[in-house]
This record gives structure tokens, sequence and C-alpha cells, in this order.
């Protein structure tokens, strides 16, 4: 379904501006922000030795969850302007075999490492 969405002229490749749009298309979804919260609040509870659970009532924890909203927007308006890097960098690390072309088998291998290392990491490593 995705690869669908994302071969946008059915050329059975995925070009450097079908791989824009479709970061776009999902960095705009509310459950990419919430994913970069969950990743923060993960870390938070690490680093600070915290049980963090975003259902919980507790007001250091409904702060610490709006802290981590909070930087998640602000990350995702700071890394706008590096978005056509981060599109082609996403896109490279798809290209296998390195000839230009992301195919289908290349994407289904490649996409969620690639959208992990080269768009969910930078924008989790910036929020926090």
């Amino acid at each position: 379904a995705v690869w669908n969405s994302a071969d946008k002229n059915a050329d059975g490749n995925l070009d450097t501006e079908e791989a824009r749009e479709l970061l776009r298309l999902l960095m705009t979804r509310p459950v990419f922000g919430l994913l970069v919260k969950e990743h923060i609040l993960r870390h938070a509870e690490t680093e600070l030795n915290l049980v963090v659970d975003a259902l919980s009532l507790a007001p250091k924890v409904v702060e610490l969850n709006n802290t981590a909203l909070a930087a998640v927007q602000v990350s995702i308006v700071d890394m706008a302007p590096q978005s056509h890097e981060v599109a082609h960098r996403f896109w490279e690390s798809m290209d296998i075999n390195k000839n230009g072309y992301v195919s289908k088998e290349e994407f289904t291998l490649r996409f969620l490492d690639s959208f992990q290392t080269e768009v969910i990491k930078p924008f989790i490593d910036d929020a926090q």
C-alpha cells in the first residue's frame, strides 16, 4: 500500500521527488509526532529512571508528556528547511545497488530501516 502511494507515476521506481512527497505525507500525519514523542519519553524514562505512562495523570508525567510533544513540534519546524536533504538521504539509503533508482524490491527491503535511520532518528536527536 505504501509503495502504491509513493510511486506516483507508476513507473516501478521511486525518484527523489516521489521520496520527498512521501516524507511530506508521513511527517504531516499525527502518528509521526506521536512516534517521535514516544521515543523521547522512552529516552527520558531511561535517563531519568522514570516510569513514564502517557495515560497517567501524575502531574510530572503530564508535564513531561507535554514537554516532549512541544519538542516534537519545534523539531518539525526546525527540520523543515532540511527536508530536501533528509528526503535525499532517505532515498539514497534505499538505493541498495546505487544505480540511481529505487525499485519496488529495494523499497520493500529498505523502507523501514531507512525511515528509522534517516528520518526518525534525526528528529529524535533534534527534539531531545
